[in-house]
């Protein structure tokens, strides 16, 4: 075998290293495709004219490979070749990653946004100018409402879709007077140029909301997504960049606990609150191995009859040491953090334990409807967590209902497969608050669902507003057209009571039946109505 000369074995080493950044570099920019720029392009020109080269002197200098190594004065013009070559392809490796790394601090890949390195970099330029002219300026923090719950029903596809389209919308509402950013996740900043008014941000605070609010389409899929607003002012809520951005999510949060698709300017007891909220959250975490839940259950009876058909297990906290918490204070933060989904299993399971206990004790069968979370009804344990529930309780499944909300059904196929699937387990399924989602008629029809809850929005104002009568009765009439059973929520007087039995409703839930009560006086309340 022929001996190889030292410069050959140096080409063999280079073009071996050549081979895996080439591959490697590729994988990378594969992934990162979207934010391809013309610096990591023309860098990708001298990566290949770096892989031409060096193979080229390679083949070159295989071929004239002697049987025992070149002589030195044909060494030197080859070994002067191999080192140029070497030189070029580590220069450009060079530059490639340091252009990767520049844009992934500068720039977001997905929306093409400047991301958070960026955006805190601008926001101490601007504050080192207001120093010099007093200006104040604006810094809003947006976040889309329930976007994890998208994301997790249509998929990551459809959430980058999504997440693009509204940084578009974002852009073309207010790029002539703000420096856009997203931060991360479904997180965007804004920061306003100086001398805007409060007048001024309100006005492009509320466009911002009424764009993002524009139906979206995937496919044939159309989704509803709404932001909430969080905007800190220089200089009175802040003089840096920390402070201004915590403040700006402090006003953010705040928009969200007070119902979302709303904006709030900051306030000093906003950061109160936000610390309360993570003690809380804190605290929710350790409710269940504490035994701090409970539930009560609400009656349904018959709009006819009167009779009690069935009760509505709800959730409620009773905290170690301030004691009853509302549910709007805890159930979104458990939502929002996934606490949720061992709560909720808890209170199936808690539910169907105690309707096997009143058929032991002699009562006669009701229904026992239990809400799921979009969480739950997402997760890919819950039908073998129900049929094994069912078994381990002996909960007979026809006297178990589960609630969902039209908004767990944007994914339609991955929806009818649940739902058909529980179905089969012998248990009914209603719609929960129906007449307040974007439910799609067309598939309604045909999902495998027993009952529509109208929301108590819609009762409320049954006896003064023409609109919600109408409503009412619409949604009464087409779930009989489609052989569905009605429940009419928040019913509070005898008068609504009678309203809804002329339009055909089936059975009504609310404070004129009775309170939430506890599983003890159930027994009690039977008797009574019976």
């Amino acid at each position: 075998m022929a001996d190889i000369a030292p410069a050959h074995l140096i080409f063999y080493i280079l073009l071996s290293y050549l081979v895996a950044a080439f591959c490697l570099n590729y994988a990378l920019t594969i992934a990162d495709r979207r934010a391809a720029s013309r610096r990591s392009r023309r860098t990708w020109s001298w990566l290949a004219a770096s892989a031409l080269l060096g193979t080229g002197l390679w083949l070159a200098s295989f071929f004239s490979l002697p049987a025992k190594g070149l002589p030195l004065a044909a060494d030197r013009p080859l070994m002067i070749a191999v080192l140029i070559a070497a030189a070029a392809l580590f220069g450009a490796h060079l530059l490639l990653l340091l252009d990767r790394n520049n844009r992934g601090e500068a720039s977001d890949s997905l929306s093409g946004l400047p991301g958070r390195i960026a955006f805190e970099k601008s926001l101490q330029q601007a504050i080192s100018n207001a120093e010099g002219d007093g200006l104040p300026f604006a810094v809003m923090f947006l976040d889309l409402d329930r976007f994890k719950n998208i994301n997790d029903a249509l998929g990551h596809d459809v959430g980058d879709h999504l997440l693009q389209t509204v940084a578009n919308r974002i852009r073309e509402c207010v790029a002539d007077k703000a420096r856009i950013s997203r931060l991360g996740g479904d997180e965007f900043a804004v920061l306003f140029r100086p001398g805007l008014s409060k007048d001024s941000l309100l006005l492009a605070a509320g466009h911002l909301l009424s764009d993002v609010a524009r139906p979206l389409f995937f496919g044939e899929t159309e989704i509803h997504l709404t932001t909430s607003i969080g905007i800190s002012m220089y200089p009175t809520d802040g003089e840096s960049p920390v402070s201004l951005m915590k403040n700006a999510e402090a006003a953010l949060y705040s928009a969200k606990a007070e119902g979302k698709n709303t904006l709030r300017f900051y306030l000093p007891a906003m950061n109160d609150n936000l610390r309360e909220s993570v003690l809380l959250e804190t605290d929710l975490r350790k409710a269940l191995e504490r035994e701090e839940f409970y539930l009560v259950y609400q009656p349904q009876i018959s709009a006819i009859t009167g009779q009690v058909v069935g009760v509505e297990a709800l959730l409620r906290w009773n905290h170690g040491k301030k004691g009853l918490i509302p549910p709007s204070d805890f159930i979104p933060l458990a939502e929002e953090t996934g606490v949720i989904v061992p709560i909720g299993d808890w209170v199936i399971r808690t539910a169907c334990a105690q309707s096997s206990q009143w058929q032991k004790q002699g009562l006669p069968p009701f229904r026992v409807a239990v809400n799921l979370s979009g969480r739950q009804f997402l997760n890919k344990g819950l039908v073998p967590f129900v049929k094994r529930t069912l078994l381990e309780t002996g909960m007979d499944p026809s006297n178990l209902e589960l609630e969902i909300t039209e908004s767990m059904t944007l994914d339609i196929e991955r929806s009818f497969s649940t739902l058909r699937e529980l179905k089969q387990l012998g248990i009914s399924i209603s719609i929960d608050d129906f007449g307040t989602g974007y439910s799609s008629l067309s598939y309604l029809k045909s999902f495998p669902v027993d009952c529509l809850k109208i929301d108590q929005s819609f009762v409320r104002e049954l006896l003064s507003e023409t609109n919600d009568r109408s409503i009412v009765s619409t949604i009464i009439n087409l779930a009989h057209s489609l052989n569905l059973r009605v429940v009419a929520e928040g019913v509070e007087s005898k008068e609504q009571l009678a309203y809804l039995a002329s339009f055909g409703c089936d059975e009504i839930q609310g404070y004129y039946v009775s309170k939430p009560i506890a599983e003890k006086d159930i027994p009690c309340f039977l008797k009574r109505s019976s």
